[in-house]
């Protein structure tokens, strides 16, 4: 609770770095909840508008019109991103517009949880503490998670798969409980990498049950981006070059970005990047389940930044990684520190 209290005091220009609040992606999601709210959308955008002229930092000059479903360039983005929103709308309606702030927050109390319960599950919550501790210390996860946008709910999604794997031990359970998750999460923000790397991680295991269910799950729920036009969403700096284009460019634009989100963590949050090189180490050393699994979320998250593209996002298209980052880190801490299992 006290980070997120600091987010919402100290917010702005951080570094020369945007670490407001109220983010530019975030008006569109601000725009659909009122939109629900007032089912005016011309009041909406209005409003959000207003809004952002006085909260807003940098990019605080939002067209109302530019919002408006007829004449948004990002509507191929942002309509299918409906989840958010709507659980939004509670605490808007109480609140006006910084109840979008709501979830995001809740969200990242949730991911504690997740810490919580994974160490709960071999008995050792003092190695959540520690991962928490470190966790609600970055920077990264701060400006992210503390902002009216989807990362921090996907992460939270994507963290309740850990849980899942670890307690739901009858497929009968598992199935129904990742289906869920998963048309959620897609409900949430574009995120079927994450469950068809994931899907292959389990077929490495040789559950071809659980592989088909993820697999087939987050394709289903992609689905609704049919109906746009998503050509725009790969390598959208590039828009004027062909799809062909995009492509051929795409592996050397994924180094870009790979060398780039790594070159952000060690310059702007060093203890974030130690923790992720150090979770990962754990969970290779684990091999196994939670080596496979990792490594699968792992890549998904990659791609899902490599096919968006943009260069210095520090770290943000990755954040559903940290439960996994959890998951390592406390199964070996654990592991390491009881006698017996040497």
């Amino acid at each position: 609770m006290v980070a997120i209290i600091a987010r919402l005091i100290f917010n702005g220009a951080i570094l020369g770095f945007d670490y407001a609040i109220y983010q530019p992606d975030g008006a569109h999601y601000t725009f659909r909840t009122l939109s629900f709210l007032t089912e005016n959308n011309i009041d909406a955008a209005n409003k959000v508008s207003e809004w952002y002229a006085l909260h807003g930092f940098k990019h605080n000059i939002i067209d109302p019109n530019m919002l408006l479903p007829e004449n948004n360039p990002v509507l191929h983005l942002t309509a299918p991103r409906v989840l958010y929103p709507v659980l939004s709308i509670p605490f808007v309606a109480a609140l006006g517009i910084p109840g979008m702030l709501v979830v995001p927050a809740l969200a990242l109390l949730g991911i504690l949880l997740i810490s919580h319960l994974i160490a709960k599950s071999v008995e050792r919550p003092e190695l959540a503490l520690l991962f928490n501790v470190i966790i609600l210390s970055s920077s990264t996860v701060s400006r992210w998670f503390v902002a009216n946008l989807t990362d921090s709910l996907l992460a939270f999604l994507i963290g309740l798969l850990v849980l899942i794997e670890i307690r739901a031990t009858k497929l009968k359970n598992w199935v129904p409980l990742v289906v869920i998750v998963v048309l959620l999460a897609s409900a949430t923000r574009f995120s079927v990498p994450i469950f068809f790397s994931l899907g292959l991680a389990h077929l490495l295991l040789r559950e071809i049950p659980k592989a088909f269910t993820l697999i087939v799950a987050g394709t289903c729920g992609a689905l609704p981006l049919l109906f746009f036009d998503s050509t725009s969403a790969v390598l959208p700096g590039s828009n004027g070059n062909s799809m062909i284009s995009k492509v051929i460019g795409l592996p050397l634009q994924s180094m870009k970005v790979l060398v780039v989100e790594i070159g952000q963590l060690v310059v702007l949050d060093r203890i974030f990047f130690i923790l992720l090189i150090f979770s990962l180490f754990c969970a290779y050393q684990l091999r196994g389940r939670v080596a496979i699994l990792t490594a699968g979320v792992l890549i998904g998250v990659l791609a899902v930044g490599f096919i968006n593209g943009t260069l210095g996002v520090n770290f943000r298209y990755q954040l559903p990684l940290i439960s996994y980052m959890g998951w390592g880190l406390i199964y070996y801490l654990k592991f390491v520190s009881t006698p017996t299992a040497r």
